[in-house]
């Protein structure tokens, strides 16, 4: 559908339309790059979910100008909810798209054959699936999400009520325990209850006898005057068991030698 001598080809097939820029194109004028652009989107227009493939096999250079057009076939075909593959296997070429960001959104293979793939059932499909349903697909995963802890949440509770009104294993024989030691009228040993030992009769603390020792008893009587200690003198009842006071002996006889003979003694006494 297009002239020999002309700087591109576009072919269409079944389920493909490919175009292919060819070197010259680097030496024509802005206008005829937008003519060509214009030709190639009149020839979609007819189609509903269109697959283009956009070859640069042939460049070894690639100007702005070529980059606006790709990107102008690229936006029609999006436009109609189609796919779009570029075939680039020069390094330099492919350096100008990815200056551009443009690798982040086409397919970018080395033959014909790899775009092929990538337009039918390929990663860029896919990506392009991913990317035009990511709102759907965000919705259906957050539902699920929520349905999912919804269900934990309930199963949770619900053993969580189970538990708490199971009795606990050792109840019965606790209460069998406690049913007999009330019967018996005894505690065992280890199985006082905080009642029962609530109810422990109170140890009376005796009082504590104060015995004064001599040694405070004469530091008392120390610091008591003459007067108080004859006052207390007077008022004290003379005990009694205590034996009668001995008459006062006046002029004593001097106690004698032990070795006095009893004729001394005698007359000693005489005299």
């Amino acid at each position: 559908m297009t002239a020999p001598d002309a700087p591109f080809r576009f072919t269409q097939e079944e389920n493909v339309s490919i175009l292919v820029l060819q070197q010259e194109l680097n030496n024509v004028q802005w206008g005829e790059i937008d003519s060509i652009g214009t030709q190639v989107l009149n020839a979609l227009a007819d189609r509903t979910h269109p697959n283009v493939i956009v070859d640069l096999s042939q460049l070894n250079y690639m100007g702005s100008a070529m980059v606006a057009l790709i990107v102008r076939v690229w936006k029609a075909t999006m436009a109609r909810k189609g796919k779009l593959a570029v075939v680039c296997p020069h390094d330099g070429v492919r350096e100008v798209l990815k200056l551009a960001s443009l690798d982040k959104h086409w397919a970018i293979t080395n033959t014909q054959a790899e775009a092929r793939k990538a337009v039918g059932a390929g990663a860029a499909s896919h990506k392009l699936n991913v990317d035009q349903s990511s709102d759907g697909n965000a919705w259906k995963v957050a539902a699920v999400l929520s349905t999912t802890l919804l269900l934990i949440v309930v199963v949770g509770g619900l053993i969580y009520a189970f538990r708490g009104n199971q009795p606990p294993e050792n109840s019965n024989v606790e209460e069998t325990e406690q049913v007999e030691v009330e019967e018996d009228g005894l505690v065992p040993e280890g199985f006082e209850s905080e009642e029962s030992a609530s109810f422990e009769e109170p140890v009376i603390d005796e009082p504590e006898m104060k015995v004064e020792t001599n040694e405070t008893a004469v530091e008392e009587a120390a610091t008591e005057t003459p007067a108080e200690t004859a006052k207390t003198a007077a008022e004290a009842p003379a005990p009694s068991d205590m034996p009668p006071a001995l008459p006062e002996v006046k002029n004593a006889p001097t106690e004698t030698d032990s070795t006095d003979s009893p004729e001394e003694t005698t007359e000693n006494k005489e005299e």
